[in-house]
């Protein structure tokens, strides 16, 4: 079975909370790793790392 790309709207909203990321608290952050989030799945994580691949985050999260 062929595997299915991801479709371009995937990209507009935050894997984590499925909401669509926005120009202020749902303000999508890169991470160095790749994974991109919004600014309020990364502010509520309990480490800091990528939820993903837990990559270690070591820039103030309130700067990305």
């Amino acid at each position: 079975m062929p595997v299915q790309a991801p479709q371009w709207t995937d990209f507009l909203s935050c894997p984590i909370c499925t909401q669509t990321f926005d120009e202020t608290i749902r303000k999508p952050i890169s991470l160095g790793c790749g994974h991109t989030v919004c600014k309020m799945c990364l502010n509520k994580l309990h480490r800091k790392a990528c939820p993903f691949d837990q990559t270690t985050i070591n820039t103030d999260i309130e700067l990305l």
